[in-house]
């Protein structure tokens, strides 16, 4: 009987704790500023966001811990955040040591009391280095000479005119009709004119870029950018990582440490529930459509609204 008494007794203080922690002060809304992009191992990123208590009052006096662990492996470490812009905000300096799939969670107070879970961080291993290779050449490009074809016409101009300022000399010299020195002078010109556009023409050279036909390789961040992601996951992250998670509930997601609430219970954003108008309208502006909203304005990019929007209305 004894037992019976200790056990409940241990279970009521459990449910009384919960209960202090989540109407005295202890539950809070983490919103993060926006959610990481591409992240490679072993490369810094920052991690900012904000926290309100109760999803209304925008706390300056905490030390979150961001907490890391993967997936696949026994890799666990921890960051604290730091006091960072305006009211309520934090920031955090990350490197995650390895590729693969990072769950993470951001703990506001001592033990673990008040978590909130994230959506699992994908990180993408480092590109290898590039082979070291022998020097380029002074210059990547290659002379190749016009085809003779190009310059003939101009020098059989050129022949032409000698040949006919030749015969016109040889005629002048037993004549000396005054004609003949000038059919000597055009045939001359003509046959400089030929002579310098032929060679001119076989000296020009045609620059040919060796390394255009050469295969640029596509690293592993280039490749994982080019993918477009998808709306409705991205709206299933955003409503985990921008805190709606702890206040509403949605059957595509469970989470340990929500949804709470004090007072009147929010909306159950079950799939088709409200038009996409409208949820455009209330994640712009939520004081707009109900003026004593606890609903903060969360100042979501018009493709985080869509997003969202996306993923609510996902059947």
């Amino acid at each position: 009987m004894n037992k019976v008494f200790r056990s409940l007794a241990i279970a009521l203080m459990l449910l009384l704790m919960t209960a202090i922690t989540a109407t005295a002060g202890g539950w809070a809304v983490i919103t993060l500023d926006e959610l990481p992009g591409q992240i490679v191992a072993g490369q810094s990123f920052t991690i900012g966001f904000t926290v309100r208590q109760h999803g209304r009052t925008l706390r300056d006096d905490l030390v979150p811990l961001l907490r890391f662990d993967r997936s696949d492996a026994k890799d666990s470490f921890t960051v604290t955040a730091k006091r960072e812009g305006g009211s309520g905000r934090y920031v955090a300096s990350v490197t995650l040591p390895g590729d693969g799939q990072w769950n993470w969670k951001v703990d506001i107070e001592p033990f673990g009391m008040v978590t909130q879970d994230m959506s699992p961080l994908t990180v993408v291993a480092a590109a290898p280095a590039a082979p070291v290779s022998a020097p380029a050449p002074a210059s990547a490009t290659t002379t190749v000479p016009v085809a003779p074809a190009t310059s003939a016409m101009p020098l059989a101009a050129g022949v032409a005119g000698v040949i006919v300022a030749i015969g016109a000399l040889a005629f002048w010299l037993r004549t000396r009709a005054r004609l003949a020195l000038v059919v000597v002078a055009i045939a001359a010109l003509i046959g400089v004119i030929g002579f310098t556009t032929a060679g001119t023409s076989m000296a020009q050279p045609v620059a040919v870029d060796k390394s255009a036909s050469v295969a640029q390789p596509v690293t592993i961040a280039e490749s994982v950018n080019a993918a477009a992601p998808d709306p409705i996951a991205l709206g299933r992250a955003l409503f985990v990582d921008k805190g709606c998670v702890m206040c509403h509930a949605h059957p595509a997601l469970t989470t340990k440490f929500g949804p709470f609430w004090i007072g009147d219970e929010p909306p159950d954003l079950t799939s088709g529930k409200l038009s996409a108008e409208y949820l455009r309208q209330w994640l712009t502006e939520p004081s707009k459509l109900k003026p004593d909203t606890a609903m903060p304005k969360l100042n979501l990019s018009d493709d985080e609204i869509g997003a969202l929007i996306a993923f609510l209305g996902a059947k």
